[in-house]
């Protein structure tokens, strides 16, 4: 016949893999569980995500005196990374002066060390001439004058000239200097037709002759002769 009887199985039940999926930076991790004979699956045991681990902050660009650089830093878990500015560094100036001169100002040259940026402030008047007076007094031949001289740059000028003072004579010679004109042998400080009769007078043995002897021998032979003579009438005849 065709008669059969039929009796119930126990479920086998799940069968369920785990397959866990590791946290990162920025997601949570989490177990998925998946039954092996009929797919059936769902997730627990979640985790928090790590966050990201930055390391230290490196240089990227450099600051200028006038513009910002920057830094960055970079996760060692992933290729995330953050950037920050760094401050401009300013200028960092440099000052050297240049002292004022009697004919120009002074200023001091701020310059920066970095990029070369300068510029000049702190102006000072020119000194202006400071002269220290020098006479130099006339003589008998020669005019007198003052030098006029800086005593900061050296700068002079002359100015305030005098005339010679001419020579003094008392008995034949200059009372300033000591001078006795050649051929002026009566002593009046020139040499003139008087100095030959006076020179005549003395060879004629007149006392009052008005020579000085000492002036007399003007060729220097130890006598006052007509030799002295002759000497007086060439420079006459000059």
């Amino acid at each position: 016949c065709d008669a059969f009887e039929t009796q119930p199985v126990d479920p086998l039940g799940h069968n369920y893999e785990a397959v866990v999926t590791e946290p990162t930076c920025t997601e949570g991790g989490y177990t998925t569980y998946t039954c092996s004979r009929c797919g059936d699956h769902y997730t627990d045991d979640e985790t928090d995500a790590l966050g990201h681990d930055f390391g230290e902050w490196t240089q990227t660009t450099a600051p200028t005196c006038t513009e910002a650089g920057e830094e960055t830093r970079y996760c060692s878990r992933c290729d995330a990374f953050e950037t920050q500015p760094v401050d401009p560094l300013g200028h960092n100036y440099e000052a050297v002066v240049t002292e004022p001169t009697c004919t120009e100002g002074g200023y001091t040259t701020y310059t920066c060390s970095r990029c070369g940026d300068h510029y000049t402030d702190d102006e000072t008047d020119a000194l202006g001439h400071d002269y220290e007076a020098v006479v130099t007094e006339p003589t008998c031949t020669e005019g007198g004058y003052t030098t006029y001289t800086c005593s900061h740059c050296g700068d002079h000028y002359t100015a305030d000239e005098t005339e010679p003072t001419g020579h003094h004579f008392e008995n034949g010679v200059c009372t300033d200097c000591g001078y006795h004109v050649y051929g002026d042998v009566n002593g009046d400080g020139e040499v003139t037709i008087a100095d030959v009769t006076a020179l005549l007078n003395y060879m004629r043995g007149k006392e009052d002759s008005g020579v000085y002897e000492e002036f007399a021998d003007l060729n220097d032979d130890g006598n006052i002769n007509i030799s002295d003579m002759t000497i007086i009438l060439d420079i006459l005849g000059e």
